[in-house]
């Protein structure tokens, strides 16, 4: 790229930005930052941000992504950071703000630098960084104008990448019960699949139905229903671990997905919470509410997402037929 050509530069960052979406961020990241070294005439170029997990760095040396974090802001990204303007160093002096340990990269020795704000939403602090060793051309007020332009690109595919995780979410969220819907579930089970066959481990799915619901929305109304619907999705989340998966599969239905948890472990726990919904549930009119529990183990019962759902919905039905409020397997 002729580093001059801001029209050129400018139709390259608008092709990326159409591309930008809610996962793989290191496929557009590897493109900005060869854009903006491509631009810059510069040795290594990074973005800089803060967040819950300190300072980070994403670099690109020799079109390889490499990621750095440090507990503060140190050296050439506080000044940046703290006065919000783009600074330039040409040539290293002992008076710059550039500091080797905070700023630059392992065996490369600076020459010069710019660096430039990425304009995002408070609280989110961001820059771009260009750095070049003594065989790269020298950096001038050209530079930064370049560098400038790729921050504004990059700032626009943040705000972009994060809008896109929020609808993704919302595609993945159940408006009802606000967990995770059928589609999310879909996803993950197709993973744990592979992940658990990969690592020869087991795991178990679980469906669940509140008893008797036509009837309790035929005495009390679909409204009061849905509450009583939201009110077990909140027990069954509250009484799982953090690495359960807990999903709404349609109408009364939930499904719950249990890594590295056999027939036996699967069991036991649906038999808890079994006895969590009989002990701490109660229907708009006092009246006591009881849920039914279908297991289901990977690899006995299936090793796909339809044969062990359609498993878990099998033993349901038993425990449906057998009386309600009762846990079953049927490879138990």
């Amino acid at each position: 790229m002729d580093v001059n050509n801001y029209t050129g530069l400018g139709r390259e960052l608008l092709e990326l930005l159409s591309g930008i979406g809610p996962h793989e961020r290191s496929e557009w990241l590897i493109r900005l930052l060869r854009l903006a070294r491509e631009a810059t005439g510069a040795s290594f170029v990074y973005l800089g941000e803060t967040g819950r997990e300190g300072v980070i760095r994403h670099g690109l040396i020799r079109d390889r992504l490499v990621r750095r974090e440090e507990d503060k802001l140190l050296g050439l990204a506080r000044v940046v950071v703290s006065r919000g303007a783009a600074v330039l160093e040409p040539e290293l002096s002992r008076s710059g703000s550039f500091r080797a340990a905070a700023d630059g990269w392992d065996g490369m020795e600076a020459a010069g630098y710019a660096a430039v704000p990425v304009p995002v939403p408070a609280p989110g602090r961001a820059w771009l960084g260009a750095v070049r060793d003594k065989s790269a051309p020298g950096f001038d007020p050209g530079t930064l104008a370049r560098l400038e332009l790729v921050a504004t690109a990059t700032a626009t595919a943040l705000t972009l990448e994060a809008r896109c995780r929020e609808l993704d979410d919302l595609a993945m969220t159940d408006g009802l019960t606000q967990i995770p819907n059928y589609r999310f579930l879909r996803i993950a089970l197709d993973q744990e699949v592979a992940r658990a066959a990969r690592h020869e481990q087991l795991f178990s799915v679980v469906m669940v139905d509140v008893d008797n619901l036509k009837q309790y929305n035929h005495a009390h109304g679909h409204l009061v229903g849905s509450e009583l619907l939201r009110n077990l999705a909140q027990v069954l989340k509250r009484e799982t671990r953090g690495s359960d998966i807990v999903t709404r599969y349609g109408g009364d239905e939930f499904v719950l997905l249990l890594p590295k948890t056999d027939l036996a472990g699967a069991m036991t726990l649906c038999e808890r919470l079994r006895q969590k919904v009989c002990d701490g549930l109660r229907g708009r009119g006092g009246e006591a509410v009881t849920a039914s529990f279908g297991v289901a183990g990977f690899p006995a019962d299936g090793r796909t997402f339809e044969s062990l759902v359609s498993a878990a919905d099998q033993a349901l039905r038993q425990a449906k037929g057998d009386g309600r409020n009762q846990v079953v397997c049927l490879g138990a």
